[in-house]
This record gives C-alpha cells, sequence and structure tokens, in this order.
C-alpha cells in the first residue's frame, strides 16, 4: 500500500507536464472553419484574408507562385477546413497579429499537420518534401531564432539559436500530428513537444535562442525543396502562457483524493 500512496503524486506530475493548454490573450488562434472568411479553394494571396487581429489573424502568401496555399476540405483536424500547403517556389504562408505581439515573457505556439502519403502523390508531388515552421516578428520574417523542421524522411528537427537539432520524434504520413512550443522569451528558452493523438509529449528541454529586441506576432509555414510535397495546416495557435486542461484538473482532483483515502 506504501508503494501506491508513492506513485499517484508521480502520475499526477505527468499528466501536468503533458496536459497543459494556453490562456490568456491569444495572438493568433485559428481553425480556417469560417468558409465567410475562408472560402473553400481560395488561393492566400499578398494581400491576405482576415483581419489582422487574434480572432481571425491576417493570412497571407508570400508572392502567390503557381501554387499557392488553399483553404480546403481535403484533410481537417478540427473540423471542416484546413490550409493546403504543395511545395513550389515562393510557397510561404504568414499568420499575423496587426494589433498585439509578445515582447517578452512566456509564449507557447502549437498547431497541426498533416502530410500527404507517398501512396497517393501524382507525378508532380515529391513526398521527399519537407516542411519548416518558425515564429516570427513581422518586421523582419528573415529574423528566424524559434522553429522545428520536418526532414524528407520525417524526423523533427528543433531550430533555434544554434542551428538545428535532431529529436528522436518522427512524424508520419496520413496522420494530424500536433506540435507545440513554449518557453520564456525574456530568458531565451523553449521546450517542443508532439502530440501523436494522444495528448503531448516532450520530446526536446532547454533549447536557446537570441533574445535583444524581439516582438513575436506571427508564425510562418513552408514546405522546402525539393519541389512537391502536400501538406495541411490547422488549429494555429499562438499565445501567452499554458495551464492544465480542465479535463486534467479533474483527473488530478481524483488522484488525489485516491490519495487522501489510501492514506486512511
Amino acid at each position: 500500500m506504501k508503494m501506491q500512496s508513492v506513485c499517484v503524486p508521480a502520475l499526477v506530475a505527468g499528466v501536468l507536464a503533458i496536459s497543459a493548454v494556453s490562456t490568456g490573450s491569444p495572438i493568433l488562434d485559428q481553425n480556417f472553419d469560417n468558409a465567410n472568411i475562408f472560402p473553400t479553394g481560395q488561393a492566400f494571396t499578398p494581400t491576405g484574408l482576415g483581419d489582422g487581429y487574434a480572432s481571425v489573424g491576417h493570412w497571407y502568401a508570400r508572392d502567390g507562385g503557381d501554387r499557392p496555399p488553399r483553404a480546403m476540405t481535403n484533410e481537417a483536424y478540427s473540423d471542416a477546413q484546413s490550409v493546403q500547403m504543395i511545395r513550389s517556389t515562393g510557397t510561404v504562408l504568414y499568420g499575423v497579429n496587426n494589433s498585439n505581439s509578445l515582447s517578452g515573457g512566456s509564449f507557447d505556439l502549437s498547431y497541426y499537420i498533416w502530410k500527404r502519403p507517398d501512396s497517393n502523390l501524382t507525378d508532380e508531388i515529391d513526398d521527399r518534401a519537407s516542411f519548416s515552421v518558425f515564429l516570427a516578428d513581422s518586421s523582419d520574417f528573415d529574423d528566424l531564432r524559434i522553429g522545428v523542421n520536418i526532414d524528407a524522411g520525417g524526423l523533427l528537427q528543433v531550430y533555434s539559436k544554434t542551428g538545428y537539432k535532431d529529436t528522436a520524434a518522427i512524424i508520419p504520413e496520413a496522420q494530424w500530428i500536433g506540435i507545440r512550443q513554449n518557453g520564456d522569451l525574456t530568458a531565451g528558452t523553449f521546450n517542443t513537444y508532439v502530440d501523436f493523438g494522444s495528448g503531448w509529449t516532450q520530446v526536446d528541454n532547454g533549447a536557446t535562442f537570441t533574445t535583444g529586441s524581439w516582438s513575436v506576432n506571427a508564425v510562418q509555414f513552408y514546405p522546402n525543396a525539393p519541389v512537391g510535397g502536400e501538406f495541411f495546416v490547422d488549429n494555429v495557435y499562438l499565445g501567452a502562457q499554458a495551464i492544465p486542461e480542465p479535463t486534467s484538473a479533474a483527473i488530478i482532483f481524483g488522484a488525489l483524493s485516491s490519495l487522501i483515502l489510501m492514506r486512511r
């Protein structure tokens, strides 16, 4: 019985570590399901779609290109639509909040991606393409300090001021996978998590980046060379902090109650 009373707190700590969600005033919070704002099949342009604020965000392509990002119903994580991205010259999707930013303290970025498997690709689409995502300041999208890259084999790499660092996580095809990075903009440290469908699992700890005068109000997504590779992006969130999910709070309360009963 004594061993059981020791194991319960360990379980509670594990729930707290991997089952947190963001709260506070979001910078971006978008699932692309509103067809009035993101018409199905509509190509994102340099002018962009949306209102630029947290409720929608300003979502635009760098230069359009011959395969610009589009709001599509082919795949969707949350409900009806997501953003389709097929690798081509200049295929980049930006999400920006024009009225608010994070200039210090905690940050929390999460999103879900889906990669087209090799068996479903056409001759024009190559599954060897990799995919990158970066946190950004919209005044200088070339100032890259925090992000990830998924290489051609699906290996998740964390990007920071020291360059790319391999994790042990392999991102599968034909499955919605969540990626999350949170940390401290003032201290210049962050952690990386992956959701394979059963909650957030930490895959990297304590990466560092250069702080300085860096305000965060944007995120950028783009498939990398070679030409080809089809990805979908959904449920993008950028905010300031994280708390346990309500369901996790119930689990924690139940675990603590069990602990009290066992001690009695």
